[in-house]
C-alpha cells in the first residue's frame, strides 16, 4: 500500500491539470450520490499512486499531471468488481439489444483474423485517407461477412468483447447514422457517443457491435472507477431523460453549451458498463453478421474542439480546483488511505 506521503504527491500532481481536477471532483460525486462507497476510491488511488510510482521510477516527471491521471485511468476497469450496490441496472430496462462501437484497429487486432483481407487491399491502411480507408474496410466486411455466412471462421482465437483490463461501454440506443449539418458519419457517430481521445483522431474506421443486453450479464451505471475518457461525465446534463443510465457527452452540442454558459443539451446517448466476456462461436456469427461500418474518422481538424479547462468548469460549477483537491485529500484520510503502511 502506498504511504501517506507517496499519495499525497500523487494528488498534488493531478491538481495541477484540468483533467485531474475534474477526475477527482467526479469521484467525489459518486461517493457523495452513494453510487460507490469511500473504500472503492482508495483502491482506485491506492493502485494509481503505485503505477505512478512506477512511472516515476522510469524517469517520467513526477510532477507530470497528465502522467498521473493516465495512471488513474489505466488502474480503473473490471478488476474492482463494479463496487457500489445502488447503480446495477435492472434487466428489464436494459432493452433487448444494446451496441457496442469499436474501432478498426480494435476489430483487426484482438476480434478477427483478417490480414490476409488487409494485404489484398494493395493501399497503406494506415496512412490512407478516411475516403479510401472507408472503401478498403467496407470490402473487407463484405468479404468477412461472406465467410461467416460459408462456416468458414475468422475470429481469433480468446477474442473477447471489451479489453480484459477494462470494461465494456454500451448503449440501449441505436446510434443514429444520419449525418447532421454535413458531418461524415463516422464523425457523427464519434461525437454522438463522446470518444474524444487521441485514440479515435485519427484517421481510424468506426464499427457497430449489436449484441442482445441478456449477453452483458451484469450491467451498471457507469463512474470513474471504470475509466472513461476526458470528457466522461457521471451526471448528465439532464438526468431525468437517462436515468437510472448514464450519458455520453454529445461532443457537437458540448461546444455550444460551453459557448452558452450550460443552456444547451449536450446529452448524447445513455451509457452503461459492464465486465468484458468472451462470445462463444455461435454469437460470433450473429455479432459479425449484424457489425456495421459507419465509416473512417477525419482527423482532428474536424472534431468540435473544448479546452479541458472549459469542461472542468462545467463540472465543478462554482468550487474551485483547490477546494475540490482539499475534500479529496480528506475523503482518503477519513477511510485511512493517508495512515502510512
Amino acid at each position: 500500500m502506498a504511504t501517506n506521503d507517496k499519495v499525497r504527491r500523487f494528488i498534488d500532481a493531478l491538481a495541477t491539470h484540468a483533467q485531474g481536477v475534474t477526475l477527482m471532483s467526479q469521484l467525489l460525486d459518486a461517493v457523495d450520490q452513494a453510487l460507490i462507497p469511500r473504500s472503492a476510491v482508495v483502491t482506485l488511488i491506492d493502485r494509481s499512486t503505485e503505477r505512478w510510482l512506477l512511472q516515476t521510477q522510469l524517469g517520467l516527471p513526477d510532477n507530470s499531471a497528465l502522467v498521473a491521471v493516465e495512471c488513474v485511468r489505466k488502474s480503473a476497469g473490471a478488476a474492482h468488481g463494479f463496487p457500489g450496490s445502488g447503480r446495477k441496472l435492472p434487466q428489464e430496462i436494459l432493452g433487448p439489444v444494446h451496441y457496442v462501437v469499436q474501432d478498426f484497429e480494435t476489430v483487426r487486432r484482438f476480434h478477427l483474423e483478417i490480414e490476409a483481407l488487409v494485404s489484398e487491399t494493395l493501399i497503406e491502411l494506415e496512412s490512407c485517407s478516411p475516403a479510401d480507408l472507408s472503401e478498403a474496410v467496407a470490402g473487407i466486411l463484405e468479404q468477412v461477412q461472406q465467410l461467416s455466412i460459408e462456416r468458414k471462421s475468422v475470429v481469433r482465437p480468446h477474442a473477447s468483447m471489451g479489453s480484459p483490463e477494462g470494461v465494456i461501454w454500451s448503449t440501449p440506443n441505436v446510434i443514429d447514422p444520419l449525418a447532421a449539418s454535413g458531418t461524415p458519419i463516422a464523425n457523427r457517430v464519434r461525437n454522438r457517443v463522446g470518444l474524444i481521445d487521441s485514440h479515435w483522431e485519427n484517421g481510424r474506421g468506426l464499427f457497430r457491435y449489436s449484441i442482445d443486453s441478456e449477453r452483458f450479464g451484469n450491467t451498471y451505471r457507469p463512474t470513474p472507477i471504470e475509466g472513461g475518457n476526458r470528457r466522461f461525465r457521471l451526471t448528465p446534463h439532464v438526468p431525468e431523460n437517462f436515468a437510472p443510465f448514464g450519458a455520453t457527452v454529445d461532443l457537437e452540442a458540448l461546444k455550444e453549451s460551453l459557448d452558452d454558459g450550460g443552456k444547451t443539451d449536450d446529452d448524447g446517448v445513455p451509457e452503461c458498463v459492464s465486465a468484458p466476456f468472451h462470445p462463444d462461436a455461435s454469437l460470433w456469427v450473429d455479432l459479425i453478421r449484424d457489425l456495421r461500418f459507419a465509416g473512417a474518422m477525419s482527423f482532428a481538424d474536424d472534431l468540435p474542439q473544448s479546452t479541458d479547462a472549459d469542461f472542468q468548469m462545467q463540472i465543478l460549477r462554482r468550487t474551485s480546483s483547490v477546494h475540490c483537491a482539499e475534500r479529496f485529500r480528506s475523503l482518503l484520510e477519513v477511510t485511512g488511505t493517508n495512515n502510512g503502511e
